[in-house]
């Protein structure tokens, strides 16, 4: 090899950049709105058909006329629809990596331009379709120039341009040559304004039938003089040689609903029949008209432009915008034709079973007794009682298939896939199956121009009415290309590696993230000649488009160092085997590699590619290798290290909010304490609560098992940094691990962003130390988010009668009034629905229905404002802690409707949990959520329950020294219980002492001695007689009496008291029961006791003697 001179390639350069630039003219260029209206926010639809190849890293300028507006940086490129590339004919752009806004020359300084990179190629002879948002200039810029100024070019990598429009893009691609689409005063679309309504959307080369459309209303928002124009979806056709226009009075030859005839009359037909254009003609606001005529459906959805009707009533031709006053894009159905089919196999083996995966999108129900029709090329084999695995079905589909195969004539398999429930439907949608085949002896698949998929081997898929009959056709069939079948690979296999290899080589097993894998494979036979090798992964992962720059086969890079090698396993790739290529497709890479490869020898190899972003639930977490007319049978794949179950749910997604958060998750990694930690992510607008940097957290391990597992606040070190308030890191206490496939809950407080926000993915990530690099990474997962809404103006909930401490006790019943002011307009169809705290209660549980509890709607509300108490068409009903009110009325109410409720219910026995101590307002339109709010809950004063007094004896009488036996169950778990005697006066307990001090479980049992039960003595406090920590309390009146004893909940306590003084006088006995724990006060009750017996008093004795007198004393 001998290299050129510098002089040499200055040269060539020279004449290179003197060598004009041959620029490519793009084909079938479209640019079709969704919205003509002057002034509004749409997304237009490009499509183009490229002429040359661009080469990796291409690009897109798409220019708009002055004054339309694509918005800020970065502008909003989207694919299409995914029936416009359900066909293959139309191509997504490969791999957006970024769209930029350039601005207009217009007056208003609109930005006007958009430059979209991509990752990938541009093919010449493919066509290509995406969408892009933009506002439409207001009416006055309206010019010709607006008409003729859409344009697009292709770019290389370098920026150069490879192809371009010669003419600006069309709006009909039935048009050879003709102008952009322009803008219109008003939306041609207000309902009873205009409707388009086709009889049926199958091929006319299936039901050889026409269709009917009926065009009506067409009713004008002014009186004009204009032209009308309505364009079919690409590949129809019209036909009005049976054509109706007259209004309904003409009886069949009229249009129903019509109260004048169309003034246009009959129309033109142009454009490939595709289009109806009338003349000019007056219209007259006043009147309805209606056109019916009749339609050629195509045989499939078009791909090469959007599925809908334009119509324009106006000069569209005009570049005056006062001659251009209504427009309307009405979106067709499907065609019925199957489409999105497609065949793919685990592995391509000659001779082997193979996990199929069968799709097929169909459009028309299923009806039960019909059947999905798949047809093999020759030659595969399918069990006659076929089985099949569900990866997709559409909602309400079957659960379970009937799977019957059989051998046509022609040696094809055929598999009929019918609903297992013999009387139900199929529902039209997408269907992907697993069915298990035997592949033939090696077959090629070459491209072939006499088959219906355009190679040897074609799958074909029918759905049909009546699966005993295959002429039942529902939908128009559809054939797909299949694949050749290869002999097979000595061996192929993913190298396990070890910990110092996948450091080296920065292998990463989370979803998601750039990774790095070894392949090993052996050849049966030489590899004598170029050939492509097919690297085919699991579901998920993504390959670049360019994906040579991720290959590796030299022995310094392979395992990430040349001593990691294990040359007694592995040979050397051949220099002469070098790779050339990489082309990237999903989870399918294909690699050019020059001949060199030989029989008997393992070669290893490294790929880059993207983990997938979640766990699929399928089970082909495997990889294949064809090459050299050779394949591998499927081999295991890597499990990704990440989070399953997991569910993130807010108290309340109301904005500017701080709510509980409570998150789910399930490790697949255990997580390591005394050393490991959690690590959550939220998207930046969200605020983690924190005091100086140290948050509050529950944290609760929930087994399947049973047995749910507080952690204690003490091992847990929640922090968020000051710096990214985003992100909060909790960290476990030594010997404390979160396991491996265990349920687990956390609960945090966060602040909900000011304004709106679309929902966002939250991260979660755990590691095994705080070096949160490679070596320590564990799990890792995107939990799903939730969107914020408005923040209900006014949300609240207050005791109805204005008074707050008589109504928080335990079991008490309150009356609660209950406020919300509507920041959104009230719709007909919306809920509004008010959450409590989930131990109260609001249904009436004596009836059935729903029905609430007793409530009313409160008339104590500000004037001004509507109320929906007065509204039409209010349902209110309830079901456990929640009730609901629909709003069922005719019209929209504006923003600012008040709720008010008095509603009667019930106090839960304590206090609600702190996170879950809410009442919740949400106002509901379907699925979403249209604004929100939230309110603490009260604390509630626990009441002890079946609290009983009674008088032992020996003595009864008033001012006696007796026995006193109290008995009452715990509602919290205490260690004090303070006892005073409130009526009579007198009771002294200065001096009681305990005889009796026992408990009862709170899950039944014989009673158990509180061992460390003991009176506090008068005037000592508590930490005197107790050696656990508790507080200063001390027993200083003479009616009281302070018990320290360790009660948990629910048991029921029995205390007897010697030497109780009782009162001075006799009556009715009133006792007060109240429990500490520590210093807190916890549960107080009130309750009537035992009536005392008063004293009875001797003022005078004497003894007589009734018989004889004489004889008293």
């Amino acid at each position: 090899f001998v290299a050129p001179s510098s002089a040499a390639i200055g040269d060539a350069a020279a004449h290179l950049a003197a060598s004009p630039v041959v620029l490519g003219k793009l084909e079938d260029g479209l640019v079709q709105p969704s919205d003509f209206t002057a002034g509004a926010l749409h997304k237009i639809r490009v499509f183009f058909r490229a002429e040359q190849a661009t080469g990796l890293r291409a690009a897109l300028r798409l220019t708009a006329p002055d004054d339309f507006d694509f918005g800020g940086e970065p502008c909003n490129v989207e694919d299409l629809e995914d029936y416009i590339y359900a066909t293959g004919s139309t191509a997504v752009l490969p791999g957006v990596l970024a769209c930029s806004v350039d601005a207009g020359s217009g007056a208003y300084g609109a930005h006007g331009q958009v430059l979209i990179s991509l990752d990938g190629e541009i093919l010449g002879g493919s066509r290509y379709g995406f969408q892009v948002q933009v506002r439409n200039p207001v009416g006055g810029s309206l010019s010709s120039a607006t008409l003729e100024a859409w344009h697009l070019t292709v770019l290389s990598a370098s920026g150069h341009p490879v192809d371009g429009t010669s003419e600006p893009l069309r709006l009909n691609l039935a048009e050879s040559v003709g102008l952009a689409w322009g803008l219109y005063g008003n939306r041609f679309g207000v309902p009873g304004r205009l409707g388009i309504e086709v009889s049926s959307y199958r091929p006319f080369s299936l039901s050889g039938a026409l269709a009917t459309v009926t065009i009506s209303p067409i009713k004008t928002l002014a009186t004009k003089t204009s032209r009308l124009r309505i364009i079919a979806p690409f590949g129809y056709e019209w036909d009005i040689s049976n054509a109706r226009y007259e209004n309904e009075t003409a009886g069949a030859a009229g249009v129903p609903g019509t109260s004048a005839d169309l003034p246009g009359g009959l129309p033109s037909v142009t454009l490939s029949n595709s289009t109806l254009e009338w003349g000019s003609a007056e219209y007259n606001e006043q009147h309805t008209y209606g056109f019916v005529a009749e339609i050629k459906v195509p045989d499939a959805t078009p791909t090469a432009s959007v599925n809908a009707f334009f119509v324009e009533f106006g000069d569209w031709d005009s570049g005056d915008f006062a001659d251009r006053h209504e427009a309307a894009v009405v979106s067709a159905s499907d065609v019925h034709a199957l489409r999105d089919a497609a065949v793919t196999s685990a592995h391509t083996m000659q001779n082997a079973l193979a996990t199929l995966t069968l799709q097929v999108r169909t459009i028309s129900e299923i009806p039960a007794g019909g059947a999905l029709l798949v047809t093999s090329p020759a030659n595969f084999t399918f069990a006659a009682a076929c089985h099949v695995q569900i990866l997709q079905v559409p909602s309400n589909g079957p659960a379970e298939f009937e799977c019957n195969a059989s051998t046509n004539a022609q040696d094809k398999g055929e598999v009929l896939l019918a609903n297992k429930k013999a009387t139900e439907n199929m529902p039209p949608g997408l269907y992907s199956l697993h069915v298990s085949v035997t592949n033939p002896v090696a077959t090629p698949n070459a491209v072939s121009g006499s088959t219906p998929c355009g190679y040897d081997q074609c799958w074909t898929f029918v759905s049909l009415q009546d699966k005993t009959n295959t002429s039942s056709i529902l939908d128009l069939q559809t054939s797909v290309p299949g694949f050749a079948v290869r002999g097979q690979l000595a061996h192929a296999e993913m190298v396990l590696l070890t910990e110092e290899q996948r450091l080296a080589i920065k292998q990463s097993t989370r979803p998601g993230r750039v990774t790095r894998i070894v392949f090993a494979l052996e050849l049966a036979e030489d590899a004598t000649s170029a050939a492509e090798m097919v690297v085919r992964g699991p579901p998920g992962i993504l390959f670049k488009t360019d994906c040579l720059p991720g290959v590796k086969t030299t022995s310094t890079k392979v395992f990430g160092r040349t001593e990691l090698w294990d040359t007694a396993i592995y040979s050397k790739w051949p220099f002469a085997a070098q790779v050339t290529a990489c082309r990237g497709s999903a989870n399918v890479a294909r690699l050019g590699i020059e001949a060199g490869l030989l029989a008997g020898h393992r070669y290893a190899w490294q790929m880059e590619f993207v983990a997938a972003s979640s766990d699929d639930p399928r089970d082909d977490n495997v990889w294949s290798v064809d090459y050299n007319d050779e394949a591998s049978l499927p081999f295991q794949s890597f499990n990704l290290s990440t989070f399953t179950d997991t569910l993130l749910t807010p108290t309340s997604p109301a904005e500017s909010t701080v709510t509980p958060l409570f998150l789910e998750f399930r490790p697949r990694t255990a997580v390591p304490g005394g050393s490991g930690m959690l690590v959550l992510q939220a998207p930046t607008p969200f605020y983690f609560e924190h005091q100086h940097g140290s948050c509050d957290i529950e944290l609760m391990s929930l087994p399947e098992s049973g047995g749910e597992f507080k952690f204690e606040s003490e091992d847990l070190r929640c922090t968020v940094d000051e710096e990214s308030t985003f992100t909060m890191t909790v960290e476990l206490a030594l010997g404390l691990d979160l396991l491996a496939g265990v349920r687990h809950r956390l609960v945090a407080h966060v602040r909900n962003p000011v304004g709106e926000l679309a929902s966002q993915a939250w991260v979660l990530q755990s590691f095994a130390s705080p070096a949160t690099d490679l070596s320590s990474a564990l799990d890792e997962g995107q939990v799903s988010g939730f969107p914020v809404v408005k923040a209900a103006t006014l949300w609240s909930v207050q005791f109805g009668n204005g008074v707050e401490t008589p109504q928080n006790k335990g079991l008490d019943y309150v009356t609660l009034k209950l406020w919300a002011t509507l920041p959104a307009e009230l719709q007909t169809g919306d809920v509004l629905q008010i959450l409590g705290p989930s131990s109260f209660s609001f249904v009436n549980t004596s009836v059935n229905g729903g029905q609430c509890n007793s409530f009313e709607w409160d008339a104590d509300v500000p004037s001004g404002a509507p109320v929906v108490a007065n509204l039409q068409d209010v349902a209110v009903s309830c079901s456990s802690s929640q009730i609901l009110v629909a709003y069922g009325g005719p019209a929209e109410i504006a923003a600012g409707a008040r709720l008010a409720l008095l509603f009667k219910t019930r106090n839960p026995r304590v206090t609600p949990a702190a996170s879950e101590n809410y009442w919740r307002f949400e106002q509901r339109r379907g699925s979403s959520v249209e604004c929100a709010g939230l309110a603490h809950g009260y604390r509630i004063t626990p009441q002890l329950e079946s609290v009983s007094v009674s008088l032992l004896g020996p003595l009864f009488a008033a001012q006696s020294k007796s026995e006193v036996q109290l008995s009452f169950r715990v509602v919290s778990n205490c260690t004090l219980v303070l006892i005073t005697a409130e009526d009579p006066p007198g009771f002294s307990l200065a001096a009681a002492t305990l005889r009796t001090a026992v408990v009862s479980p709170s899950t039944g049992g014989g009673e158990q001695p509180l061992s460390d039960a003991v009176v506090v003595p008068a005037g000592l406090s508590a930490t005197a007689t107790m050696l656990r920590p508790s507080p200063t309390l001390a027993s200083t009146s003479a009616n009281s009496a302070l018990i320290a004893a360790s009660v948990r909940e629910g048991q029921l306590v029995r205390f007897v008291l010697e030497d109780v003084k009782l009162a001075v006088a006799g009556g009715e006995t009133l006792w007060s029961l109240e429990t500490f724990a520590g210093a807190v006060h916890l549960d107080k009750r009130e309750a009537t006791g035992f009536r005392q017996p008063g004293l009875i008093s001797v003022i005078h004795k004497s003894l007589k003697n009734e018989l004889e007198p004489a004889l008293s004393p």
